[in-house]
């Protein structure tokens, strides 16, 4: 909350950051989702991206491909190029900042 609170200032609680979070994943009036653009190089473990319409953790120089049963598979991360964020620009940025969870941030799978 610290990490948020520092970067959204005036914003507190989890009525106020489910709302920032809704705005930057669900595009108004359609409901589609909405992802942002990045250069990959820049991203924090523990963002995810589309690659080849698939999702993918950023994780060190690999991303590793997303399947409901863990992780199964990786390649390198490009340090060039951008990428085609999933996750809402305020949380990013709070991976940015070192945020550390209170359970594990990595399935076993990722490890």
């Amino acid at each position: 909350m610290t990490i948020w609170q520092g970067l959204h200032a005036g914003e507190a609680g989890a009525d106020a950051i489910d709302a920032r979070l809704h705005a930057e994943r669900v595009a108004p009036g359609t409901r589609s989702q909405l992802h942002h653009e990045a250069p990959l190089d820049e991203l924090p473990d523990g963002a995810f991206v589309l690659r080849e319409s698939a999702p993918h953790l950023v994780r060190g120089r690999r991303l590793l491909a997303w399947s409901p049963a863990g992780y199964v598979g990786s390649v390198p991360r490009r340090s060039e190029g951008r990428a085609l964020v999933i996750t809402p620009p305020s949380l990013v940025s709070v991976l940015r900042e070192g945020w550390t969870p209170v359970v594990p941030l990595f399935h076993p799978s990722a490890l």
